[in-house]
């Protein structure tokens, strides 16, 4: 069987996860490939643009759903009252994760992949 290829896997990501009150923690992927869409989505009311994305992180990286994810190395958020600022509307590129797939070849973990 042959070993995936991550050559693509060239990018820097950060991803922030809040733990408890005052505690988030902030993860630098040096190795991940990020990459933006734009779908249509449709509603009651008609349709609209909307941006999706899919994050591969080689190996077993720790993501989960309601992660936040900001290409390269993103600044520190420490406080609660900074992640509640910390939302796509006000910082470009900021997006959350709404599901994540661990893959594995032959019983062993290859990559992680996330989106929403």
């Amino acid at each position: 069987m042959m070993a995936p290829d991550y050559r693509l896997c060239d990018q820097t990501v950060t991803v922030y996860r809040r733990i408890a009150a005052n505690t988030i923690v902030r993860t630098v992927h040096p190795r991940a490939f990020l990459d933006f869409k734009k779908v249509r989505g449709v509603d009651k009311t008609g349709s609209h643009d909307a941006m999706s994305f899919l994050l591969v992180i080689p190996e077993d990286a720790d993501v989960a759903a309601g992660d936040k994810v900001l290409e390269g190395e993103g600044p520190e958020v420490a406080t609660d009252a900074e992640w509640r600022q910390f939302v796509p509307a006000a910082v470009a590129g900021l997006c959350v994760v709404r599901w994540v797939d661990p893959k594995r070849i032959g019983g062993r973990a290859c990559h992680v992949e996330a989106g929403g």
